[in-house]
């Protein structure tokens, strides 16, 4: 942990904690206010902008209901209708006077509404047949020179693929050529005109100025200190609030709206639905769409307010420079009364280290000027009595310290007494026991030689002499006994050689599955006398450089041993792998088991089991032992894993190669 140097006196800790204690309530209270105003008001003003959007484009949808009422009800007019059927029954006199009504009727709709730019009525041919125009004080119909042929125009070629229930709206986006009269913008509302067979007969078009429908709405709104502007689904303006023409050319190149804000996230505008934007921009901005025609949703604008927040939170500029000075005048006081109440409490605190140290000096009886009765006097008055304490403890210390070094003394006098009758114990022991390998090793050499001639002569008689069943009986358990005596002395003359670290590893490399396969054929009869199943698993095993006969020996008395405590018709499994740079191989048999106590004595010198289970199984206890020694010699581990009456698993790993040769 870094250690600030400030920090390491109570004084200016007492003083930092002090002025955190004291401020930041009064900061996080501040601060909460602020932000809570902040918020409310970008609440306040999203709601506000929200509704203004959503009310604007109402307001526009309903100026536009009423266009689309007009064209319905123009579209379903008599006069139109005779006028069509008239030109079908090729009845000239009655289409010149369904005309003339017809231009009649325009005229009249025309002056009452005072809206239209104009009304026409073309046939299916794209010619004019009737058009009334308004210019703002009165309406004036046109005369035949006056008519032109509109079939390449956009709005009549569309229209007329419409059904009778389909309304055509300008479309105002960049892929459209734009109408202008008078170089102001112009929408055209269309439908279509059937005959009384349901054949479309050309259509009736009614044209206003953008600007006359939606200026006024736009001004309206202005008047609430907010911007509003409507655009095309493109996101170009087609009016917004103070601008009656927005440009010279049929296009809106370079007038796009989004161009101020280049986040992705604005594009949203554009989608047809509601909503408002308040990251990524210094302004709250809502936005509502508006459909021309009740029927077609494709066709769409956008109303946009937005509302700068600057202006929305200019009122807390004053709040927070308030705000500022209140928190630099309470860290001036606090630093002062913090530093005046820091020293007197630190003072006799600091007469308290003072009076430790020299206590630590070595003076016991040091001398403490505090007069004060709060916490700090009574922790001078109990350092004082603890002072007083110590001297007296420290006087009692010496004492007893001088009491325990004599009774030290006389003890390690008596230790080293007895260490020496240890030494000499010590020494008699090894003695004893090299006498008793010597006397092991020379009885067992006594032994031997003539034990090796009565096996040599009773196998000469079997084989040679003419003998009756008794006598042949006797010579082979003569000689089977003699054996047995054989194979005991020459395990307690290799145990003895061991213990005196005479035996040697002869090292070479050899197939660990040919000497397993030497060592079952040399059991096998054992095995089928109790018909035991033997299987190997050894298979990938490279060659390990390690002593052969010694390797074998243990083997034998591995298996010796899994059959000699198995069961009739038992079992045994035998495994050989590699486990990274060592040789494993598990011997694992179904017989008696081993108790778990057992598991650690079994390998010891003479030692067999010693229950009622076992009593019945011959053997000298030295087979294990002696393999153990052998596989510590190679570097390895010899051990066994067993459950009483479900068999045991004996288990040694030696390295494939001695450490030398690594």
């Amino acid at each position: 942990m870094v250690s600030i140097p400030f920090f390491k006196k109570i004084r200016n800790k007492f003083i930092a904690t002090y002025l955190i204690v004291l401020l930041l309530p009064v900061m996080a209270i501040g601060f909460y206010s602020l932000n809570f105003t902040l918020n409310y008001l970008e609440n306040d003003a999203l709601k506000v902008v929200e509704q203004q959007a959503e009310i604007t484009a109402k307001e526009i949808e309903k100026s536009l209901g009423v266009a689309e009422s007009d064209i319905d009800f123009l579209s379903q007019s008599a006069s139109l209708k005779a006028i069509v059927d008239a030109k079908n029954s090729k009845s000239a006199l009655e289409y010149i006077v369904y005309r003339e009504k017809l231009t009649e009727e325009f005229f009249n709709f025309s002056q009452s509404k005072k809206t239209y730019s104009s009304v026409v009525y073309i046939d299916e041919l794209g010619k004019e047949i009737v058009k009334v125009t308004y210019n703002g004080t009165r309406s004036f119909v046109s005369t035949t020179n006056d008519l032109a042929i509109v079939s390449n125009e956009d709005y009549f070629s569309k229209t007329m693929t419409l059904s009778r229930d389909q309304l055509y709206v300008s479309p105002l986006d960049l892929t459209s050529k734009l109408s202008l009269e008078g170089g102001q913008l112009v929408i055209k509302y269309a439908k279509p005109v059937f005959d009384s067979n349901g054949i479309r007969r050309g259509v009736v078009v009614i044209s206003f100025p953008a600007q006359d429908v939606l200026s006024p709405i736009l001004e309206l709104s202005a008047k609430s200190n907010v911007n509003t502007f409507i655009l095309n689904k493109q996101g170009y303006y087609i009016s917004r609030a103070g601008t009656y023409s927005l440009t010279t050319n049929p296009y809106y190149v370079g007038e796009s709206f989004l161009d101020k804000y280049k986040a992705g996230g604005f594009l949203k505008i554009l989608s047809g639905t509601s909503g408002t934007i308040s990251e990524g921009s210094d302004e709250i901005i809502a936005y509502s769409p508006v459909f021309p025609s009740s029927v077609d949703k494709s066709n769409f604008w956008i109303v946009v307010v937005t509302y700068s927040t600057r202006a929305l939170f200019e009122p807390t500029v004053d709040f927070e420079n308030s705000f500022i000075i209140i928190i630099i005048s309470t860290i001036i006081t606090a630093v002062f009364f913090g530093v005046f109440m820091a020293d007197r409490i630190t003072r006799p605190l600091r007469k308290l280290v003072y009076a430790s140290r020299s206590l630590a000096e070595g003076d016991l009886n040091p001398k403490i000027d505090i007069k004060s009765q709060d916490e700090v006097g009574e922790l001078a008055n109990a350092f004082g009595e603890m002072s007083k304490e110590l001297k007296k403890s420290y006087e009692d210390l010496e004492r007893k310290v001088k009491e325990r070094t004599l009774e030290l003394q006389k003890a390690n006098k008596k230790l080293s007494e007895t260490n020496i009758e240890l030494v000499e114990l010590n020494k008699k022991i090894t003695e004893a026991n090299a006498l008793k390998s010597q006397f092991l090793a020379n009885i067992s050499h006594e032994l031997r030689t003539p034990l090796t001639s009565i096996i040599g002569f009773s196998e000469v008689v079997l084989n040679e002499a003419k003998l009756n069943e008794e006598q042949k009986d006797y010579l082979e358990t003569i000689l089977r006994n003699g054996e047995i005596l054989l194979k005991l002395i020459n395990d307690i003359l290799e145990l003895s050689r061991l213990d005196a670290g005479k035996t040697k590893l002869h090292l070479s490399e050899f197939d660990i599955k040919d000497v397993i396969n030497k060592t079952l054929k040399i059991v096998s009869p054992l095995a089928k006398d109790k018909n035991i199943w033997i299987s190997i698993n050894a298979s990938d095993i490279p060659e390990i450089n390690a002593d052969e006969d010694k390797i074998t020996e243990v083997l034998l008395n591995l298996l010796s041993n899994a059959i000699k405590f198995n069961i009739e018709n038992g079992k045994i499994a035998v495994k050989a792998h590699t486990i990274d740079d060592h040789l494993r191989v598990e011997i694992e048999d179904t017989g008696i088991g081993i108790r778990q106590e057992d598991l650690d004595v079994i390998f010891d010198e003479f030692r067999q089991l010693d229950s009622s289970q076992t009593k019945k199984y011959k053997g000298t206890g030295l087979g294990l032992s002696i393999s153990k020694h052998y596989v510590e010699m190679h570097g390895g581990l010899l051990w066994a894993e067993s459950k009483p009456g479900k068999g045991s698993t004996f288990i040694f790993e030696i390295p494939m190669k001695p450490e030398e040769d690594k």
